[in-house]
C-alpha cells in the first residue's frame, strides 16, 4: 500500500488552500462590485419615465393638473407625494428645458395637465461614459427614451 509522503501531504495542503482562495475571491466579488453603473443608469431611466407616464395618467383620472418635482441638488424626485423615488449616486442628472435652457441645480417642476400632455424639458441621465435622454412629448403625452 502506498504511503503518502510529507512532500505530497504539502503539496495537497497547497492545492486545498488555493481552492479556498479562489472561493473566497469569487463570493466577495459579488460583493464589492454591486450593480454595473449602466444597470444603475437603465433602471432608474425606467423608473422615472414611468413616474412621468403615472403623472399624466393621475392628471387625467383625477382632471386636475398634477406635478412631478425633480431635485437637482440632493437627487430626489417626488410625485406629489404618492410616488418619490432617490436619484442613484453614480448618476449625474440635468434638464434641458426648451426656455430656460440647460439647469443642472435647484427644483423643476413637470406639470401634467389634465387633457393628457405633459409640460417640461428633457431629461439627461449620465454615469460617466454612457448618457441617456428622458423626453417626454408635450402634444402626446408618451416619454421616449434613448442613449445620446
Amino acid at each position: 500500500m502506498p504511503t503518502i509522503t510529507n512532500r505530497d501531504s504539502i503539496f495537497l495542503e497547497f492545492l486545498a488552500g488555493m481552492v479556498l482562495i479562489a472561493v473566497f475571491l469569487g463570493l466577495s466579488s459579488i460583493f464589492v462590485l454591486g450593480r454595473s453603473p449602466r444597470a444603475d443608469l437603465e433602471a432608474f431611466a425606467a423608473d422615472i419615465s414611468t413616474a412621468l407616464r403615472q403623472g399624466r395618467l393621475w392628471a387625467m383620472r383625477e382632471r386636475a393638473e398634477k406635478h412631478l418635482f425633480v431635485n437637482l441638488d440632493d437627487g430626489g424626485y417626488d410625485l406629489e407625494s404618492r410616488r418619490n423615488g432617490q436619484i442613484p449616486y453614480r448618476i449625474n442628472i440635468w434638464i434641458r428645458d426648451p426656455a430656460r435652457g440647460e439647469i443642472r441645480s435647484g427644483n423643476y417642476r413637470y406639470t401634467f395637465h389634465p387633457w393628457g400632455d405633459i409640460q417640461g424639458g428633457t431629461l439627461f441621465l449620465s454615469d460617466g461614459k454612457r448618457t441617456m435622454a428622458v423626453q417626454p412629448d408635450p402634444e402626446e403625452g408618451s416619454v421616449t427614451l434613448r442613449y445620446r
